[in-house]
């Protein structure tokens, strides 16, 4: 797990609490098997062994090029982290069309689709700009 995950409150403790393992149990998470690496360093960790479970971001482009596998969370105890367009009050006010642009954009936006859009960034090197510019078009939203 990252650094930040073993401290915070919806975090590493508070989630072997919620699916009832004891952390130091060889019944449940013995403490050898517990490590904090680096931010990112957990897919190729696991994707190499060195671990069986890892903390990932659900919609990070190397779980499908790692063949990693996202448990689910059956007892709902991560929030969900769902995407939301954030626009500054008065930007709003000037131009309110910019609501029915993220009204249309919002919804299209699944974990499915931001890892496939990250994957493109992150694992085969394209521009940011230019995946979202691609995306856009695909779903009609520029030309």
């Amino acid at each position: 797990m990252e650094s930040e995950f073993a401290s915070r409150n919806d975090g590493f403790v508070p989630m072997l609490d919620a699916y009832g393992l004891k952390l130091g149990d060889p019944q449940g998470v013995p403490r050898d098997n517990v490590r904090t690496l680096d931010t990112g360093a957990v897919y190729e960790a696991t994707d190499q062994g060195a671990c069986n479970f890892g903390e990932v971001f659900t919609t990070d482009g190397r779980i499908e090029s790692l063949d990693l596998t996202v448990l689910e969370d059956d007892r709902d105890f991560f929030p969900a982290y769902n995407v939301a367009p954030v626009v500054y009050t008065q930007t709003l006010e000037e131009h309110p069309e910019i609501a029915g642009i993220f009204n249309q954009i919002t919804p299209l936006i699944t974990d499915d689709v931001m890892r496939d859009l990250n994957a493109r960034v992150d694992v085969e090197g394209e521009q940011p700009a230019d995946v979202a510019y691609d995306w856009m078009r695909s779903e009609g939203l520029v030309s």
